[in-house]
């Protein structure tokens, strides 16, 4: 993938997706790249500098976003990095941490420097620790020799061994990419979120802190509770143009309106222009939620030319009947006769292009009650 997902994050209030918790599995979260002993200027500061320039670089491996804030990075000497507060990985995503300096070199992924200032690598041999919030080690690197700018890194990645990276690349190193092929590590999103509005709308918002080849994305709905099973299958709602390549945070939005009150999931599907794509963890909401009785609001705007919204509430599910009837009692049109959940807000348009200026009613009928209200058309 090209495009990184290194942080998938949503409020709780609104129905938002929670991460992962800070508690791991072992091998979920690996090192999967070590320098210890940089010659040349790596986080693109101007300065070559022998602890600096050291850098450890951490891969979440799962198929899901993981928070791993107050994971620590350790030696036998004591912690080096502790995670701070926020610090999310999206699938197959990487954070690269360096000795110190300032981190300007255009690397994919999540970047910080070490909390302690320092990651004081041994150039001879050291054993580094992963370890998550409550201590339990989620992966460890042994090394027992060095070479000068040569880092160490799993082949394959992820997986595999620990080895020289010049036995299975061109480059010395990669931070930030693919241990031999140099190829981007998945997009890095830093967030994504779903907020109902108003009017039945829902407002989705992503960033991205780089991409690379990015084409763009799909934003993908599903009913999360329907009745009918076609409408809970992924749909595509809209497609949103990418940056393509760019090392500036990108902030995306859409909004989603005109929805029938439910429950509704969403996902983003990120496409690469070479044709690969990775999906985001999914994200519920509630739409239209209220509390349960039997209301007929009147109807807005009121009078009306020529559309006018009608919102009603329900005690308890059942099947509902809302029909218009002009000044003489004669059935006009029948506007609902189907099913209906009770706790949500529904909303139903009347549309009165075809009919004369006057009086009109328009009558609710639910499990044996029926209310009734009039509304007037002006043309």
């Amino acid at each position: 993938m090209d495009v990184r997902m290194v942080s998938l994050i949503a409020g709780l209030g609104s129905g938002l997706f929670l991460c992962q918790s800070a508690f791991g599995q072992a091998g979920s979260v690996v090192i999967n790249e070590l320098l210890a002993a940089p010659a040349s200027d790596v986080n693109g500061d101007g300065f070559a500098h022998s602890t600096q320039d050291e850098f450890i670089e951490i891969v979440n491996t799962t198929t899901g976003s993981l928070d791993i804030s107050s994971w620590t990075i350790s030696d036998l000497a004591g912690v080096r990095h502790v995670f701070p507060s926020g610090t999310v990985l999206g699938s197959q995503t990487a954070v690269i941490v360096f000795g110190g300096g300032s981190i300007v070199a255009p690397i994919p992924g999540l970047l910080q420097t070490a909390s302690s200032g320092t990651l004081s690598l041994n150039n001879s041999s050291e054993q580094v620790y992963l370890k998550d919030v409550i201590g339990t080690v989620m992966d460890t690197i042994a090394y027992t020799s060095s070479i000068s700018d040569v880092s160490w890194a799993r082949w394959p990645d992820f997986t595999g061994s620990i080895v020289l990276h010049n036995t299975i690349s061109l480059q010395p190193y990669s931070p930030g990419y693919g241990n031999q092929h140099g190829e981007a590590l998945p997009v890095q999103l830093t967030r994504f979120s779903a907020i109902v509005t108003h009017d039945h709308q829902v407002q989705l918002s992503w960033m991205t802190a780089s991409e690379t080849n990015n084409y763009g994305f799909d934003v993908e709905r599903r009913h999360a509770e329907a009745m009918n099973p076609a409408l809970t299958e992924w749909k595509t709602i809209a497609f949103i143009q990418g940056a393509g390549t760019t090392t500036s945070p990108k902030e995306y939005s859409l909004t989603d309106e005109k929805l029938a009150p439910g429950r509704y999931a969403y996902r983003i599907r990120q496409l690469d222009k070479n044709g690969s794509f990775v999906y985001t963890d999914a994200t519920e909401v509630e739409v239209g939620l209220a509390p349960k009785g039997f209301t007929l609001s009147q109807n807005y705007p009121n009078p009306f030319n020529p559309t006018t919204t009608i919102e009603f509430t329900l005690q308890e599910d059942g099947h509902v009947l809302l029909r218009i009837y002009d000044l003489s009692g004669r059935q006009v049109v029948t506007l609902l006769d189907e099913e209906r959940k009770a706790g949500y807000f529904q909303q139903v348009t009347f549309d009165a292009s075809r009919y004369s200026s006057g009086t009109y009613f328009y009558r609710l009928e639910a499990n044996g009650k029926v209310l009734i209200r009039k509304m007037i058309q002006m043309k």
